[in-house]
């Protein structure tokens, strides 16, 4: 994957959500304000987007703490702990939407390409393509070797 692109990414994703800032978290919460969350899947999926999660989050402070359970191509059920984070409230908060865009993107692509490489048998291989999302390619295509194509 070409990090300075998708760092890129990240930044424009970043820029769209938070550009003028985040009028609820800046009006409702102290900004020394302490905060702990969990990232728990909801349904059966192929995780996917570790690194990424955590380059949104030291984007916007680097002193956000992040322990994750899982890895990249790991099958999760419903429930499953993902991840736990703790850290400034303003700067999670800030940072969650986009950072659960990424790996919701992400894992449906690679839970969808797992899916359909648990259905071909023999000598089939489950191939990605170059019609992808506008500057995606290097994510999508990671996506799909992460769920098995």
């Amino acid at each position: 994957m070409n990090n300075l692109l998708v760092k890129k990414l990240i930044e424009i994703a970043l820029e769209e959500d938070i550009s003028s800032g985040d009028i609820t978290t800046e009006s409702c919460i102290e900004l020394n304000h302490q905060s702990k969350a969990v990232l728990i899947a909801k349904q059966n999926m192929v995780f996917c987007g570790k690194e990424i999660f955590e380059e949104i989050f030291k984007i916007l402070d680097s002193n956000i703490k992040i322990e994750f359970y899982c890895k990249d191509g790991d099958l999760l059920k419903p429930g499953t702990q993902i991840a736990n984070l703790s850290g400034l409230t303003h700067a999670i908060l800030k940072a969650e939407r986009t950072a659960l865009n990424f790996i919701q993107r992400l894992s449906g692509i690679a839970t969808n390409t797992h899916q359909i490489v648990s259905l071909v048998q023999g000598d089939v291989k489950v191939v990605d393509t170059r019609k992808t999302t506008p500057g995606w390619r290097a994510l999508e295509k990671y996506a799909v070797k992460v769920g098995g194509g």
